[in-house]
């Protein structure tokens, strides 16, 4: 094939390939034998309660969620905490079910194939987890279909449509939801509106004949939209920009609003929206209701500069690509367009920096609610990049691109996997792992949270005992070790500092040198024992191996919470210990033991 024929035909399949590569990214970096890795996760715990709930179940107290968690899940007292809210004596699930009816031929179809292949039939097991993983791949395709068609709407060129998405998935956050946590709701909200988007445009076409399908479409479309996620029907708001106006609005109602397909698309969104007041009644015996109770918008105090820009949680920070496709609107031609995209922008960005939690938890990789609008960013970013392909500057988007997706890759691969923080970043640990690929032992907290510090290090060079050996050092000239036969090293022992209270912010932390071989190592343990008179009160095991690599020194630490039940007078003890099984040594250097009581300013209250 002539490499112009192949070119074309990589332009024209865009979305395909596209495809190919997310299903290719989830099948290498899922893992599922890590309990921590499931696709089925977090608030998708919500979304997802409904099917299993509803169809193999049939409880929609959702009790049945405490016994099969720990089947895949990790350790936790109350599971369904994460998604049952209580008010006025009552339980409910507070995510809306809309994702759910997305997700129903996914889960009947892996529920099928289980009852044949005699998998767990449990809704849970590895099989609704491809289902449901693939689910979100799928949907995300279709949202990269009708963005496409809306690119070809605008005279966007085929070559700039496939440089733009290409980018908007490998070069944002929207292959963390699409291809690793797809049980959240942003790449299904990211296809509803890309394709409500669309069929609006098919709708106020002048020479479009299907106008009565695409005001049908148009309504399913928005009552899906608003029971996935019912702040995002703002888009309502940038109607006028795709088109709308009083003439063609009053000639939609009058020609279009009671056709047969109207009225089958206003019927079919009512159900759709009545789906969603059937579940609140069958839980509480309400038909309308507020689910998040006790959670709120602080209009007085937004937090747009950090949802914009801060190693915390900064959308432009994770996803530099935004910048491009919020530059976009300035290139727009019609000044009413680049007034409706910036007055849409700043109420949306507004509005979302003022929930009461303004970083959507640690499972945002920047601002994840952001994703569900990139059609816009693609289409905005696009318009950019037309504009400097007709001004012969072509080498530019395409050097953006080169830049980003690397970039972008990184930074998602290091958010999947512990090096950058959910919710606690900080300029200095960005910087400190900004090429770290491997998962990183430590225990972050904001400097500028801390109110009150006291460190103990030890060096292990003040002499020498049968703990310790001048073998391996890091610095200086002893270290201290751990192996086959020294199961227990040196300990470190001293009183808790006054300051530290079992109020949820006083924490020890302990950082030092290690060396060893990941082999060797799976065996070994930190530990950080408080205890009172003599007896342990809280002991604390953190594995060595997850974070040794090679067998060369290496950075770890770790750290806890202040446990309840902590009093003035306990002391605690760090030492590592093996439990015997690995045939070489582990050298252990340069200690710090930090204890550190911090304010609330990271915290979240109602």
């Amino acid at each position: 094939m002539p490499f112009k024929t192949l070119v074309n035909f990589s332009f024209k399949h865009t979305c395909g390939i596209l495809l190919v590569f997310l299903i290719s990214y989830f099948f290498i970096t899922k893992d599922f034998n890590n309990k921590y890795d499931k696709v089925i996760m977090a608030e998708g715990h919500g979304y997802y309660a409904y099917l299993p709930a509803t169809f193999i179940y049939h409880d929609l107290t959702f009790s049945f969620f405490n016994e099969v968690y720990p089947k895949y899940y990790y350790p936790s007292e109350h599971p369904t905490k994460e998604f049952i809210t209580e008010f006025d004596g009552i339980k409910l699930n507070k995510y809306y079910p809309g994702v759910s009816l997305l997700w129903l031929p996914f889960f009947l179809l892996a529920h099928l194939l289980a009852l044949i292949f005699h998998f767990p039939a449990d809704g849970y097991s590895d099989i609704y987890q491809y289902g449901i993983g693939m689910a979100g791949i799928f949907y995300t395709y279709l949202g990269l279909k009708f963005t496409k068609k809306i690119l070809s709407h605008y005279k966007i060129p085929i070559g700039i449509q496939a440089l733009t998405l290409s980018t908007i998935v490998f070069g944002t956050n929207l292959l963390m939801y699409a291809g690793v946590w797809a049980s959240q709701s942003h790449c299904y909200s990211f296809f509803l509106i890309a394709a409500f988007c669309w069929f609006f445009i098919q709708l106020i076409q002048p020479s479009n004949s299907y106008k009565n399908y695409a005001l049908c479409m148009c309504c399913i479309l928005l009552a899906f939209i608003f029971t996935v996620r019912p702040q995002n029907i703002i888009i309502l708001f940038l109607l006028p920009f795709f088109g709308l106006n009083k003439s063609n609005f009053i000639a939609i109602v009058k020609q279009n609003l009671f056709s047969v397909f109207s009225m089958i698309g206003l019927l079919i969104a009512s159900l759709i929206v009545a789906r969603v007041c059937y579940y609140w009644y069958i839980q509480t015996g309400r038909i309308v209701l507020n689910p998040y109770q006790g959670e709120h918008y602080y209009f007085n105090k937004p937090h747009i500069l950090d949802a914009l820009f801060s190693y915390r949680k900064g959308w432009i920070l994770y996803s530099p690509f935004i910048a491009v496709g919020l530059i976009g609107i300035f290139f727009f031609k019609e000044n009413k367009a680049k007034i409706n995209l910036l007055l849409f922008y700043g109420l949306m960005i507004y509005i979302a920096s003022c929930w009461w939690c303004w970083t959507y938890s640690s499972t945002s990789f920047g601002q994840r609610i952001y994703v569900d609008f990139y059609a816009l960013i693609a289409l905005q970013a696009a318009v950019l990049f037309n504009f400097l392909y007709e001004r012969r500057l072509k080498a530019i988007p395409s050097a953006i691109a080169l830049v980003i997706i690397p970039f972008t890759l990184l930074q998602t691969h290091q958010y999947k996997h512990g090096i950058i923080h959910g919710d606690c970043t900080t300029s200095e640990t960005y910087w400190e792992n900004f090429f770290a690929v491997k998962p990183i032992a430590y225990y972050p907290i904001p400097p500028k949270t801390i109110i009150d510090k006291e460190e103990v290090v030890v060096t292990f060079d003040d002499g020498m005992n049968d703990s310790r050996t001048n073998r391996a050092f890091y610095s200086g000239k002893n270290s201290i070790f751990i192996c086959k036969t020294h199961l227990i090293s040196e300990m470190k022992k001293m009183a808790l500092p006054p300051f530290l209270l079992s109020d949820g912010f006083s924490h020890i932390r302990v950082t030092s040198m290690i060396k060893s071989a990941p082999d060797r190592s799976k065996n070994e343990h930190l530990i950080v024992d408080i205890n009172r008179n003599g007896k342990s009160i809280s002991y604390n095991s953190f594995n060595l191996s997850s974070y040794i690599y090679n067998d060369k020194w290496t950075h770890f630490q770790n750290g806890l919470v202040i446990p309840a039940g902590i009093n003035p007078g306990d002391s605690v003890t760090v030492f590592w210990k093996s439990e015997g099984l690995d045939i070489d040594t582990t050298y252990i250097d340069n200690l710090k033991i930090e204890f550190i009581h911090t304010d609330k300013s990271y915290e979240f209250s109602l």
